[in-house]
């Protein structure tokens, strides 16, 4: 049975990489904040959908930049474990993460296709491609977490 969009924002976004605990304020793996990471399980579910929203709205910024979804269905067919009613582009990205194949072959076995002006770089290298969009999302969510408590702390009584 499928769940309702609520009950696909209770699960955390976690990947299982956290760097939070290492001291980071952005996490690595997921691109969670720390004060997210730490207090998920207190969250009310629009603070869970709300960091949820955050999280698709920087992916669906970013990875459009590096790939090119030819086939939402066929993208769809993968079985990603991955809210649905998301953008396709948070699907993408799990689906490179996680599947084994060859960067050549995204069109036939994911429905995506390396943006042409990156194909010649990476097409041989899925690390390096990887790396390279995390890093991308990383400094970005970065860039957010940082006007975001600068904003607090202008607004914060001294």
């Amino acid at each position: 049975m499928p769940l309702s969009p609520n009950q696909d924002f209770q699960a955390p976004p976690c990947v299982g990489r956290c760097s939070t605990v290492y001291g980071d304020a952005v996490c690595r793996g997921c691109k969670r904040f720390v004060h997210e990471v730490t207090h998920w399980n207190q969250y009310t579910e629009k603070q869970k959908e709300s960091v949820w929203r955050r999280l698709e709205s920087l992916i669906s910024q970013v990875l459009p930049r590096w790939v090119t979804i030819e086939s939402v269905k066929h993208l769809n067919e993968r079985g990603i474990r991955y809210p649905k009613h998301l953008s396709p582009y948070a699907w993408a990205l799990v689906c490179i993460e996680t599947f084994e194949f060859d960067l050549r072959l995204l069109p036939v076995q994911a429905g995506l296709r390396i943006n042409a002006n990156l194909y010649q770089e990476y097409h041989q290298n899925k690390e390096a491609y990887l790396l390279a969009i995390q890093n991308d999302l990383y400094q970005i969510s970065c860039a957010y977490h940082q006007r975001q408590t600068q904003c607090l702390a202008a607004v914060s009584p001294s």
